[in-house]
């Protein structure tokens, strides 16, 4: 399996956990939107290693935004998974902060669901374009280079064609 497909399991196992709980008085709105903010933390990750990248170890969806932003233009729709932020850390704990309503839970739960959907897309739209899973080997790249006149690494250094840091 590849390793974005992983992390989308994992942002599909919050998701579906928020989703599908039977509400009791004992549960929370603030644990359901903490599993919303994860998925949604989850999914962006996924897109970021499915372009090659270490994702960031941060629960921070404004700067997981800003590092998918190098590969995709970020939607407007897709602003509003900010207002997550709050769920990961501030209301997991006991603390001064507004206490969660069925409302924030659904809105939350629609944010959620749009980033998974948007991410997936993204991943299935790519995934057709391409007839690898995964990042081709360094030689396919090199011999890419070098086919293409026009491709900014194909600049001679030193005499040497460049090639992935050569």
């Amino acid at each position: 399996m590849n390793a974005h497909n992983e992390w989308l399991r994992f942002a599909d196992s919050n998701f579906e956990i928020a989703k599908n709980v039977v509400k009791s008085s004992e549960i929370r709105y603030e644990d359901l939107c903490n599993q919303l903010q994860q998925a949604v933390e989850k999914a962006l990750k996924a897109l970021l290693v499915f372009y090659g990248e270490d994702p960031p170890k941060t629960h921070n969806l404004y700067l997981l935004l800003h590092e998918v932003e190098k590969y995709e233009n970020i939607p407007d729709s897709m602003i509003d998974v900010i207002f997550l932020n709050d769920h990961a850390v501030l209301t997991r704990y006991p603390g001064n902060y507004t206490e969660l309503k069925q409302e924030d839970f659904e809105n939350s739960l629609t944010i959620a669901e749009m980033c998974l959907s948007w991410v997936r897309g993204i991943i299935k739209t790519n995934n057709q374009n391409k007839p690898h899973n995964e990042k081709p080997p360094p030689f396919f790249l090199c011999f890419l280079m070098r086919r293409n006149p026009h491709s900014p690494r194909s600049k001679r250094k030193s005499g040497k064609r460049a090639c992935l840091g050569n």
